[in-house]
């Protein structure tokens, strides 16, 4: 008994010394990085999203899907796709090939962020997180309501005050309003057949 009684005592000032440690050594998350990093577990828990953004003077609407997709030479393979309103398409393979058909108005990197096409984004913005430094969080308005901006060096992200549900993206080439949808077997198909 008397054995036991030591080993927890050594065991409990091991671990108070531990977190002494720890707690003198690590210095605290700064709020931005925090949001940041909550906002981008929201983007890599959905597939789908859709957006509505301004590219100079036009309003162009996006449908964005990540999962299986037509990749190269017909045969299936991990990635985006964003399906713009006037027909033309980005495909992002496998985080590297970059597949682009008909009239869009920025470089396809951008018009994937600017949608807001989740493992896309959601990928950028943890990286952000983890190690970006000077990350700033301010109060703004989305369409009159009270939104939270993450502002990191060349881009803008806009999200919910109470979640950090991602609602819209600022570029300098552009802005978006997202909305992170749950992807339905009816879309699926559609997605599917669009491919």
């Amino acid at each position: 008994m008397r054995t036991a009684a030591v080993a927890a005592l050594i065991v409990a000032a091991v671990g108070a010394t531990c977190f002494s440690l720890q707690a003198a050594g690590l210095r605290s998350v700064p709020e931005a990085n925090s949001a940041a990093a909550r906002a981008a577990t929201w983007m890599l828990r959905y597939r789908l999203v859709t957006s509505t953004f301004q590219v100079g003077n036009r309003t162009v609407h996006g449908l964005c899907f990540h999962g299986w997709i037509e990749g190269l030479h017909e045969r299936p393979a991990r990635g985006t796709i964003l399906i713009l309103d006037n027909g033309a398409s980005i495909r992002l393979i496998e985080q590297k090939t970059l597949l682009a058909q008909g009239r869009y108005g920025l470089l396809p990197r951008t018009e994937l962020n600017l949608a807001g096409c989740t493992h896309v984004l959601g990928d950028q913005i943890a990286g952000l997180a983890e190690f970006g430094s000077g990350l700033r969080l301010q109060k703004t308005l989305l369409h009159g309501q009270r939104a939270l901006a993450i502002r990191f060096k060349r881009m803008t992200l806009l999200v919910s005050p109470k979640t950090d549900r991602p609602l819209g993206v600022s570029l300098a080439k552009g802005a978006s309003t997202i909305r992170l949808a749950p992807l339905t077997a009816r879309i699926a198909r559609a997605l599917e057949n669009s491919a």
